[in-house]
């Protein structure tokens, strides 16, 4: 993945070939540390649902629990990251941020079909890396494509909440799921090249610690698209195929 811009770094004059190297490692870091998220998320949920643990994040106390200790992870991250704490434990607490989503999602295991999992973890991937590569490649500025889908995000949340709370119509499900694909392929699309340019940046400095941890806080971004994309495939598969 060679393709750093000496230009980004505005004329520092750092060894290319050694910023290319730092970007290189970024942007390896940024999918791999997103892989192993997913990897063990997959894990946890698998195990809470076949332990039965999956019970204790059912229910509105249980919702809220698994929020709160996730939001805590993300922004102890966020904390850890700025403070200059080893990269080590930055990555750590994304670990037990992706462990706790895991956790909070081991229902999908109880209540969809397997090949339902396996199909919409699939297209959820396809779609990512599809918006992924559109992200690092394209010359077009995603700002604005992203504080839109950011704005979409908020308001599909809100009637999301409403619809739970109020109508719980089912139609209105499908037409958030449907929505909410678009939604996390253009946060896919900006998170991507946001990474990208900020990871140019402190490589072309030479600093490969800002790069690693970048890279390292932007997998979370990632991670949560794949989720959100993966949630929705399985809601319209389910709907269309009946798993219930």
């Amino acid at each position: 993945m060679t393709m750093f811009n000496p230009s980004a770094g505005g004329g520092y004059g750092y060894n290319l070939a050694e910023a290319d190297r730092i970007f290189t490692s970024a942007m390896t870091g940024l999918y791999g540390w997103t892989a192993l998220g997913l990897g063990l998320a997959g894990v946890v949920a698998w195990f809470f649902a076949w332990t039965g643990l999956f019970l204790l994040f059912t229910g509105f106390l249980g919702m809220i629990l698994g929020l709160v200790l996730a939001i805590g992870c993300l922004f102890g991250m966020q904390f850890a990251a700025r403070r200059g704490a080893p990269l080590a434990a930055v990555g750590a607490l994304y670990l037990g941020f992706t462990a706790i989503m895991g956790a909070t999602l081991s229902y999908v295991f109880v209540v969809f079909s397997g090949p339902s999992i396996a199909q919409a973890f699939a297209g959820a991937c396809g779609l990512f890396a599809l918006m992924s590569v559109f992200g690092f490649t394209t010359k077009r500025d995603l700002s604005k494509i992203g504080m839109l889908a950011i704005i979409a995000l908020i308001g599909m949340i809100v009637v999301g909440l409403v619809n739970a709370f109020l109508f719980q119509s089912s139609g209105l499900q499908l037409l958030l799921s449907v929505i909410t694909l678009p939604i996390f392929m253009g946060l896919t699309a900006w998170e991507t090249q946001a990474v990208k340019n900020e990871a140019q940046e402190a490589a072309a400095t030479g600093n490969a610690d800002a790069a690693s941890r970048i890279a390292l806080i932007g997998s979370a971004g990632m991670f949560l698209n794949i989720v959100n994309m993966f949630l929705a495939l399985l809601h319209i598969l389910n709907f269309f195929g009946g798993d219930d």
